[in-house]
């Protein structure tokens, strides 16, 4: 099992949060969760793992990452923020 500990287009999202007006902590909220589920569920490449904040009516948001392998050493794994989507 490999722990995913990286979020490759960090600054992505960061950029779709505050086009949005919300925190850029709560990007850190979103990837943690991200890698925390990823990890819990043993991901396979290619998978996707989606972040649904639900909380706080003004967070309402959809984030959708993607695992991917590391291209310098395959077989580490990590997320690739691919989609933020605010309600």
């Amino acid at each position: 099992m490999h722990t995913i500990v990286t979020v490759e287009n960090r600054d992505e999202l960061d950029k779709a949060l505050l086009e949005v007006g919300m925190a850029i902590q709560t990007g850190d909220e979103i990837c943690d969760k991200a890698m925390e589920e990823a990890n819990d569920r043993n991901v396979n490449d290619s998978e996707l793992i989606v972040i649904k904040l639900e909380n706080d009516p003004a967070d309402l948001s959809t984030t959708v990452f993607e695992v991917i392998k590391d291209e310098d050493n395959p077989a580490i794994k990590k997320l690739s923020f691919r989609e933020f989507h605010y309600f």
